[in-house]
């Protein structure tokens, strides 16, 4: 096998090659391994305390309260056809992922990820965002800037679907 680095070679120059890549290795020694000082940094720091605190179970009663609001709420929305996509548009929740389908304006994804309890948000207009449920506000907040769940959705989806949601009552009274 050909090393890449020879790969466009003639055979007389890869010969070459290899002859002197073996006379470096020969007259090389290393004393002792390198030792690998860098340690890895995250965007945002792993949390663990939303781990540690809450039961798999209260995240799936919790997070199920999310996803079951938001499919009542936007189907009857898409279903009123009160906005310019309402035909083309369509929300679908399937094995713990809702994706909301806007036509020209994009698809949100929402997901659970149950190891870190945490929902996952890919909006077309925010990006990715991950957000923790906090239990003295008693909503989903993001991981990030610590801007809740409800009010992001609301935000983006309000001047679309040409009415004030007011996301969250479903999940946040309990």
């Amino acid at each position: 096998m050909i090393p890449r680095i020879f790969l466009g070679l003639s055979a007389q120059a890869r010969l070459g090659g290899v002859a002197r890549l073996a006379r470096l290795a020969r007259s090389t020694t290393i004393s002792q391994p390198a030792t690998l000082t860098h340690t890895r940094t995250y965007a945002q720091p792993p949390n663990t305390t939303a781990v540690e605190s809450m039961s798999t179970h209260t995240f799936h009663q919790l997070s199920d309260k999310v996803f079951d609001s938001l499919v009542e709420t936007l189907e009857a929305e898409i279903e009123g056809g009160g906005f310019d996509v309402a035909q083309s548009s369509e929300v679908e929740l399937n094995s713990g992922v809702l994706t909301l389908s806007l036509d020209k304006y994009g698809t949100y994804v929402i997901n659970k990820q149950p190891p870190t309890r945490q929902i996952w948000v890919s909006s077309p207009f925010s990006g990715p965002r991950r957000y923790e449920f906090d239990s003295n506000q008693r909503t989903w907040l993001d991981v990030r800037d610590g801007s809740s769940l409800n009010s992001m959705l609301d935000d983006e989806l309000t001047p679309i679907l040409n009415t004030q949601l007011n996301l969250g009552e479903g999940w946040i009274d309990s």
